[in-house]
């Protein structure tokens, strides 16, 4: 009982800070509900849990709003990536790390050298999509991309590409028992930020006040040390 309570308790701090995030990378430009409204419909879109959505949504909105890629940009860029590393068959881990390339790419204004690997390897469905952009032939975008010609807006609309003609194939591949599992997972997490998110803040009071505690018995432990 006492794990479960624990494991409840993790699961209510991390959607809540995840939101926190979120909320205050939007706030700045005043999407705050838009941005929530799009991390909700992707973690629905592609069977991921709210948390997840709202972590990795938040992590690409830093690193692009702010160089002028539009909200509207951002959510296909992520919604584009998602689908291709459905039909990819990408692991979670493989997403993850590919997704984080991706970004530092389109920060940077180009997809190229380490960027370029990571993605060529683990979600190779986007150079496909690069290919059929570019009218360049898949096994020369590594030299392409080398000479910096794979730009932002090339993988912005390969990404679009994907997100519209993926459409259909996603609900295919999210079929298998893997995904009936991870459902279960989101199901059970939202069964435990359900349980602690009025609790959270209390918690959050509650350990504040002990750490001052703590820090003020720092006399009294030294004398008696």
């Amino acid at each position: 009982v006492g794990f479960a309570v624990f494991k409840a308790g993790q699961a209510g701090i991390a959607r809540a800070e995840s939101v926190r995030r979120l909320q205050f990378l939007a706030k700045g430009y005043g999407e705050v509900e838009q941005a929530q409204e799009a991390a909700a419909k992707a973690s629905k879109k592609f069977g991921i849990s709210q948390t997840e959505a709202n972590a990795a949504f938040a992590n690409i909105f830093a690193r692009l709003r702010p160089v002028g890629v539009s909200l509207k940009d951002i959510t296909s860029i992520y919604n584009g990536f998602n689908t291709v590393a459905r039909l990819s068959g990408a692991t979670s881990v493989e997403a993850s790390n590919a997704f984080a390339q991706l970004a530092q790419a389109l920060g940077s204004g180009a997809l190229r050298g380490d960027e370029f690997n990571s993605i060529s390897e683990q979600v190779p469905g986007i150079l496909t999509a690069i290919s059929k952009e570019t009218g360049v032939a898949q096994g020369s975008l590594r030299k392409f991309a080398a000479e910096g010609k794979i730009t932002s807006d090339i993988v912005l609309r390969a990404l679009k590409r994907i997100e519209t003609e993926g459409a259909d194939q996603l609900k295919d591949a999210l079929g298998g028992p893997a995904q009936a599992i991870k459902d279960f997972q989101n199901a059970t997490e939202e069964v435990q930020v359900a349980l602690t998110q009025d609790v959270v803040p209390l918690l959050a009071e509650s350990f504040s006040g002990l750490a001052e505690l703590i820090i003020n018995l720092e006399g009294p432990i030294r004398f008696i040390g």
